[in-house]
């Protein structure tokens, strides 16, 4: 936990360091944000009924090239590893029977005009619509040619995730 904040300390930092002097519209920022997640999970969910590769293919442009995956230990991934990663994954999720993954909370807290944090819970159900498990993970994510991306991630335990209470100013 400490590794993960001490490099969470350093993003932060450095996309403060790189804030540009246009205003800051946080609840914007949020609605995008929780668009950008809803967008990024109907790829999922894609795969998850058809098997379509296309759909993880997009899903991997999501993440920002290198990746961080913050745990033990911390590994930057380049996306091609992340796409294979997601294949492995949601492989297996879709050979389990999972057939849909639904956000049940979206907690984005923008920090400046190009860095947020989202603290998000997702569920991930059967095709009977019974739910298979849930699972909480904190995102860094970097604006980027206009376009959010996940530049950092930490999976947490399903009851651990975290609730910002952003005071952006604009």
């Amino acid at each position: 936990m400490i590794r993960f904040l001490n490099i969470l300390a350093v993003t932060l930092a450095f996309g403060l360091a790189n804030a540009s002097a246009k205003a800051l519209d946080a609840d914007q920022m949020k609605a995008d944000i929780t668009q950008f997640f809803e967008d990024y999970v109907a790829n999922y969910n894609a795969f998850l009924k058809t098997g379509d590769l296309g759909a993880v293919k997009k899903a991997a442009q999501n993440y920002l090239d290198p990746f961080t995956a913050l745990g033990a230990p911390v590994t930057q991934l380049p996306r091609d590893r992340v796409e294979a990663s997601l294949n492995t994954v949601l492989g297996r999720y879709r050979d389990d029977g999972v057939t849909s993954m639904r956000w049940r909370r979206i907690n984005a807290c923008p920090l400046n005009d190009t860095t947020a944090l989202s603290s998000n819970v997702i569920a991930r159900f059967k095709a009977d619509g019974s739910l298979y498990d849930t699972l909480s993970a904190t995102f860094v994510l970097t604006l980027f040619d206009e376009s959010w991306l996940i530049s950092g991630v930490a999976f947490n335990d399903a009851n651990a995730s975290i609730e910002f209470r952003c005071s952006v100013h604009s």
